[in-house]
């Protein structure tokens, strides 16, 4: 693969149940108006091929399907790509905002450095377009190398089907570096509004490597992942996940949080529930005065040591 091939848009791809998100089908249809070209990889969960084919301008000019289990880790998902297109350093990402294509962005940003945008809608190669404000205003952003761009869902024009058969692989475990994700079996409901199990990261979660931990935290106890608004607004996580004034409103029958003050916009679109379970540095602050168990500690910490205990437990099965 020579440096040019490098740079074609990369749009990766996961199929739960023999289906694809309308949004990971918005990121392949995006991708293939790049004149000079786009690349393709497909992980194939539970290890079945999606039958509805994709739609595109052009084919794309390297494709792979990769075939793992429904679970599966986020490492071992990078170095499998990786292995198979080489150096990703100067790769430019399209996903869908569905649950797997956010776990791979954080661990792709968390391992190159690149940054992640959200909420993005169109791009031709050169430049791409994304909501801001709340999806108030639309702003277009020149393509920077690494990163990785998460697509909304959007209408698809007149295009060619595509429904070829890529380089087929097997998914690489990362070994004793994964931490298996939740199966799709998890009780977790995609809606945050529904969800009777809440894990909220908020300010106080301080880096993205954090911030991956806790996704996985979230899938692994079968909890619906949601952020506030400081976690949005730095890029990290969808407009989707975001709860409070200015995302949305929450009824959980346990509310676990990480980092979350309880800011008077964020607590006014939730309802507390009997079971609030809050980490946090500040005792004082409005998140631990409604909790029914706090901990005064940092997220980081917190979140490693919990999923090492769930790593010993699995091991001890």
């Amino acid at each position: 693969m020579n440096h040019d091939e490098h740079h074609l848009p990369l749009v990766i791809i996961f199929s739960r149940s023999n289906e694809i998100s309308s949004s990971a089908r918005s990121a392949v249809y995006q991708a293939s108006k790049d004149p000079n070209g786009w690349r393709l990889a497909i992980f194939h969960l539970g290890g079945r091929s999606f039958e509805e084919p994709l739609r595109a301008q052009i084919p794309p000019s390297t494709h792979i399907d990769i075939f793992a289990e429904e679970t599966f880790g986020t490492k071992g998902a990078y170095k499998t790509v990786a292995k198979a297109l080489g150096d990703l350093e100067e790769s430019f990402l399209l996903m869908g905002c569905d649950s797997d294509s956010q776990r791979f962005a954080v661990e792709f940003s968390s391992q190159l450095g690149g940054k992640i945008l959200t909420n993005a809608y169109t791009f031709d190669g050169t430049s791409i377009v994304v909501a801001k404000g709340n999806r108030s205003r639309m702003e277009a952003q020149a393509i920077e190398y690494p990163s990785v761009a998460i697509f909304n869902p959007s209408p698809i024009a007149t295009s060619r089907t595509y429904s070829s058969a890529g380089k087929q692989l097997a998914y690489e475990s990362a070994e004793e570096e994964v931490i298996a994700i939740a199966s799709p079996k998890s009780d977790a409901p995609a809606e945050l509004s529904d969800a009777p199990f809440v894990l909220c990261a908020g300010g106080g979660v301080s880096d993205l490597a954090t911030w991956n931990e806790l996704t996985d935290l979230a899938g692994l106890l079968g909890a619906t992942l949601g952020a506030t608004r400081v976690l949005t607004d730095r890029g990290w996580a969808p407009n989707e996940l975001q709860i409070g004034a200015t995302g949305q409103g929450i009824s959980p029958k346990v509310y676990f949080t990480f980092g979350v003050s309880g800011a008077t916009q964020h607590l006014s679109n939730v309802e507390i529930p009997d079971k609030v379970i809050s980490v946090n540095t500040d005792p004082a602050c409005p998140m631990i005065a409604v909790s029914s168990l706090a901990v005064i500690s940092d997220a980081a910490s917190v979140a490693v040591e919990l999923l090492r205990l769930i790593k010993e437990d699995d091991n001890a099965k």
